[in-house]
């Protein structure tokens, strides 16, 4: 089962809505091994706590999935912790904890941007296997607009002692479907990028 989780996320970053502006990984970087644990901290100052604590379950499944030990901010601190907080402010307070990297993902912007789709005309074909085969017929669809939110996120790792940043990410997410999608999507994006940067990569139990 573990053999297939870097396959699997790779296959379902393929097909998402999140698009990849810009990654880095610092050079003096290798692969990180198995380390004693990773904060995850979600800074999403939005009404509807879901999309941090959505963000925040997804990174830690899937990093905990490659073989990390990775933690939920929100769990440990509660929902209300980090309202309001820059990402440097929001490390100083997590300083506190044994763990060895914090990883941040930042909702940088938010836009909603109403879009014209244009009509179409649509043949919706016959049915040639009835005893009396039926004719198609021809449908015009008008055209509409449409709200689409844009997401801009950007996700950093850092080492917790020095604060030195180790990998950065920037991102668009085009209309996600809700906290649940949004959270499963970006998480198996940004997974898949640390994979193809050997920012991280898969560690079975024995390895640990």
């Amino acid at each position: 089962m573990r053999n297939t989780i870097i396959i699997f996320i790779l296959l379902i970053a393929g097909c998402t809505s999140i698009k990849i502006a810009t990654s880095w990984k610092s050079p003096e970087v290798a692969v990180i091994t198995p380390v004693k644990n990773i904060i995850v901290l979600a800074i999403i100052n939005e009404k509807d706590k879901r999309f941090a604590a959505r963000m925040e379950a997804h990174f830690v499944g899937d990093l905990t999935d490659l073989g990390y030990k990775a933690t939920s901010a929100l769990q440990l601190y509660g929902p209300k912790a980090f309202d309001s907080l820059t990402e440097k402010n929001a490390l100083i307070k997590v300083s506190a904890t044994s763990a060895d990297l914090i990883l941040t993902i930042v909702l940088l912007n938010k836009s909603d941007e109403l879009k014209y789709i244009p009509g179409q005309t649509i043949y919706t074909g016959g049915d040639i296997w009835q005893s009396y085969p039926t004719q198609g017929r021809t449908v015009y669809e008008p055209g509409h607009m449409v709200n689409e939110a844009n997401y801009f996120w950007e996700t950093n790792l850092y080492e917790q002692k020095t604060k030195k940043l180790l990998y950065s990410v920037q991102t668009n997410a085009y209309n996600p479907k809700g906290p649940e999608a949004l959270g499963h999507e970006y998480s198996s994006r940004i997974i898949a990028d640390m994979i193809k940067n050997k920012v991280v990569q898969q560690y079975s139990l024995k390895e640990e």
